[in-house]
């Protein structure tokens, strides 16, 4: 019986074919997704359809061999149109940065007359996916199922786990962020013919062939994951039968591809040239812009360092607090920089808070809260997810030195942190911020959550980020507010910060 592929999500059918070994499951699944992913390679390389090709094949290998390393845990891929569009951008990112190095010569291309909005889609074309990577998760996500795996708002609610009304919405806000960033890089136009220019654009046809090549991927990924033994060689020598076949339709296609690829190559060093002084060109129109608004700036930096005064006061608070209550009583209270207890048991901490609407420290907080016990290196952070707010400070100090990108995913729209600028720009400040606090840490303590019964909103996680060149750890507060289904970053403070 036929598989029905509208019926399965495509993590359904990564499930299938990493737990299930079906490798009908995963040729149904490059079908679905290979025309889009083919498409973001195609205009990074700047049409060059031989290398797209191959870097095609290298993100579906990857997603095979990812699936196979660990198939219990299949959801760090969802969405899978995201994770897909991810990383197309970042392998053919590579490829380029590979051929600029190969191919760079000392000529300078001639500059590039301005950009005309009677073809907005030729416009765009450069840009449009370095863009969408910029976009808030969520938004991102909608837009990818909207325009590259063309689905319907209802089929957009049912992946996302949303209404279709907020469906709708996510991709309205979606393609108005997707403006501005296009503005940024001279692409004047409307969200709605942005809009129009990727329902009829952004989805392009691979060349034929390259379906069943690809495919064949998740039998070779298959093959090489299975034990050692007897059925294993009969299986590699079935393989090498196989690979022997590939290579001769490889070798058929050879000549084609060189003689295309040999003027390609040249004319996509000529393109990466001709990008690289359109970006001079908008970084000193940038820089303009930034001398205009230097009164704002000047404003956010004595914002920034009211914040740091404000944060030195409550430390200074917090230990008169300690050294008064140390001298009435023989039995010292727990604090939030005291050593470790024996045991997982309850503390009373001491916490000053930043309240955003009045702008102004509270007084010294007594509150109930529960030791943890983690340590980790900063080489030991990954991407835990948002599911609780442990999870969510993790992944915050990863993107903090991995991914600028996830790193704004995670601040609240509302966060009391933002001024009055793009959010994009605001928090590249929170994150360089926290970068200068971790540049010299050498490990990571989650220190204390606070309960459930706290009086304040949300939750907090104090972290003491060990440092290299200093005796005393710089201790970072995170405060986590629930935004729908997820943890997100409403405000931070630090002691003996840098």
């Amino acid at each position: 019986m036929d598989r029905e592929m509208t019926l399965e999500s495509g993590l359904d059918l990564l499930s299938g074919y990493a737990r299930g070994r079906d490798e009908a499951a995963f040729g149904d699944l490059v079908s679905r997704y290979l025309n889009a992913v083919y498409s973001v390679v195609l205009r990074r390389l700047g049409g060059d359809t031989a290398l797209a090709a191959e870097v095609a094949q290298s993100v579906f290998a990857d997603l095979a061999r990812k699936a196979l390393e660990n198939p219990m845990n299949l959801n760090r891929f969802h969405p899978l149109g995201g994770w897909l569009h991810r990383h197309a951008c970042f392998l053919s990112a590579k490829a380029v940065r590979a051929e600029v190095r190969r191919k760079a010569r000392e000529a300078t291309a001639p500059p590039l007359g301005p950009i005309g909005s009677a073809d907005v889609w030729t416009a765009m074309t450069p840009w449009v996916d370095e863009a969408v990577e910029k976009l808030p998760a969520g938004n991102r996500e909608a837009l990818i199922l909207r325009f590259y795996e063309q689905l319907d708002f209802h089929s957009i609610g049912a992946e996302l786990g949303i209404t279709d009304d907020t469906a709708q919405k996510r991709v309205s806000r979606a393609l108005e962020q997707l403006r501005g960033l296009l503005e940024a890089r001279g692409v004047t136009s409307t969200a709605s013919a942005i809009g129009t220019a990727l329902g009829g654009h952004a989805v392009a046809v691979a060349p034929q062939g390259i379906s069943a090549l690809i495919a064949s991927i998740g039998h070779t990924a298959l093959i090489t994951s299975v034990p050692a033994g007897p059925p294993a060689a009969l299986l590699a020598a079935s393989l090498k039968a196989q690979l022997a076949g590939v290579a001769l339709l490889v070798a058929a296609g050879g000549a084609w591809i060189w003689h295309q690829g040999r003027e390609l190559g040249r004319l996509r060093a000529e393109l990466v040239r001709v990008a690289a002084d359109r970006d001079q060109a908008m970084a000193d129109s940038i820089g303009f812009s930034n001398a205009v608004t230097a009164s704002k700036a000047t404003q956010e930096a004595d914002r920034a360092e009211r914040l740091q005064l404000r944060g030195a006061l409550a430390e200074m608070r917090r230990a008169a607090t300690e050294n008064h209550e140390s001298t009435q009583s023989p039995s010292p209270t727990i604090s939030a920089h005291s050593e470790p207890a024996p045991s997982d048991a309850d503390a009373i901490v001491t916490r000053v808070y930043f309240d955003a609407k009045s702008q102004r420290q509270s007084d010294p907080i007594r509150v109930p809260a529960k030791r943890l016990d983690i340590t980790k290196t900063p080489a030991e952070l990954k991407d835990a997810g948002t599911q609780s707010p442990v999870a969510a400070a993790e992944s915050i100090l990863w993107a903090t030195l991995h991914d600028a990108g996830a790193f704004s995913a995670l601040v609240a729209d509302q966060s009391s942190m933002l001024g009055p600028g793009d959010k994009f720009g605001e928090t590249e400040k929170i994150r360089v911020s926290f970068l200068n606090n971790l540049t010299h840490c050498t490990e990571v303590r989650f220190v204390l959550r606070t309960q459930e019964t706290e009086p304040i909103p949300g939750e907090t996680i104090s972290l003491a980020l060990a440092q290299a060149d200093r005796q005393e750890p710089v201790m970072l507060s995170l405060k986590f507010t629930p935004v729908e289904d997820r943890w997100m970053l409403e405000q931070s403070g630090a002691a003996n910060g840098r």
